[in-house]
């Protein structure tokens, strides 16, 4: 989880840190195995009059700098609770998403006039923040998510038993597809795909599939299951559900493979290009942002069938190309998306805004 990430970083570089949360949430179970004080004080809709109250009181028996969130919804509980409390923090909103509704009736005005920042973790969702929600530009400020690159290394890994462990043949190419099976993400494409690519050629490129479905969208999980049953291309995919490390599944991948329709922005992404995978990813939203195409990976229209599949045969029969892809993908996110310069810019917005 990048708040985990950022939270962990901030405490090493010497700052006292808390982390607000929800009870029983998988975010207060993460926090609570590294150490850092949390307060499992947000409810949901129906509590947040109870979260605003507890929120109050917790800012005034302690004295807070900063409050820095990463859900705009939450701004319902910290904007009444700052005022009730008289706290004088600096409220930061880091937006992960890009938002299709206008925001700007006189309750968001009143919300987003408290925001002393903003972060939009690509400029597509700059953009977004600029056109929906009332706020100045001068607020608005991208600050790309970024990972902990010296935690990816694909050479640590036994790729030999990885593959065995997965049931995958071990002298062949693996392309594969890693996230949440949800609408949106692309699974359709790439099965389609696959079925073309299939029927097209007799190159041997097996798929792995790894993620499972978000609450509630199981049945859209077996439907994927099923599609790839109808295509009659079963027998070169391969569904291994959730992982946590994906680093072991990515460190046998010779190809990732990114169709989303539309993605804000993509940690999947930097975590395989810290893994030199070369990556095939839509060109929309804020994939831009990460991608260069031709550089560090190919990027293809959403939703453009041909176009993906050319472009897995293209990586597919150029292990040279894949090289130069991969080792260029390492070297952007070191220089670009690196976790540990990605705290200390934070920082320095933190002090500035401080002083």
């Amino acid at each position: 989880m990048i708040t985990v990430d950022i939270t962990s970083k901030l405490r090493d570089l010497g700052h006292e840190v808390s982390l607000l949360c929800r009870d029983n949430s998988k975010l207060l179970e993460e926090v609570s195995q590294i150490g850092i004080k949390a307060f499992s004080i947000l409810e949901n809709n129906t509590g947040i009059l109870n979260s605003i109250l507890k929120l109050r009181n917790l800012l005034k028996k302690n004295h807070f700098d900063i409050i820095h969130t990463h859900l705009s919804h939450d701004l319902w509980t910290i904007v009444p609770a700052m005022k009730l409390s008289r706290s004088k923090a600096k409220l930061y909103l880091t937006k992960h998403m890009g938002s299709g509704v206008a925001k700007k009736d006189v309750f968001h005005k009143y919300l987003y006039n408290k925001v002393d920042r903003i972060f939009a973790v690509s400029n597509y969702v700059k953009d977004s923040i600029l056109e929906t929600c009332p706020v100045e530009q001068s607020r608005v400020t991208v600050l790309h998510d970024a990972i902990p690159v010296d935690t990816f290394n694909r050479n640590k890994y036994d790729k030999t038993s990885i593959r065995k462990e997965f049931e995958l043949p071990q002298n062949c190419i693996i392309a594969g597809m890693v996230g949440r099976i949800t609408p949106g993400k692309g699974h359709e494409d790439l099965l389609n795909a696959i079925k073309k690519i299939k029927e097209e050629t007799d190159k041997q490129i097996y798929f792995v599939i790894a993620g499972g479905a978000s609450y509630g969208e199981e049945k859209y999980e077996a439907e994927i299951h099923s599609l790839a049953a109808e295509l009659k291309i079963s027998d070169r995919v391969i569904f291994i559900g959730f992982q946590k490390a994906v680093s072991k599944i990515m460190s046998v991948m010779d190809i990732l493979v990114f169709p989303s329709h539309l993605e804000s922005f993509g940690i999947t992404l930097l975590e395989a290009m810290a893994m030199e995978v070369p990556i095939i990813a839509s060109n929309n939203a804020g994939i831009p942002d990460i991608i260069i195409d031709g550089e560090t990976g190919i990027l293809a229209p959403p939703k453009d069938l041909s176009a993906l599949s050319r472009a897995i045969l293209k990586l597919a029969e150029d292990p040279g190309l894949c090289k130069k892809l991969g080792t260029a993908g390492r070297k952007r996110v070191e220089e670009s998306f690196n976790l540990d310069v990605n705290i200390l810019q934070l920082e320095e917005y933190y002090k500035n805004q401080v002083q």
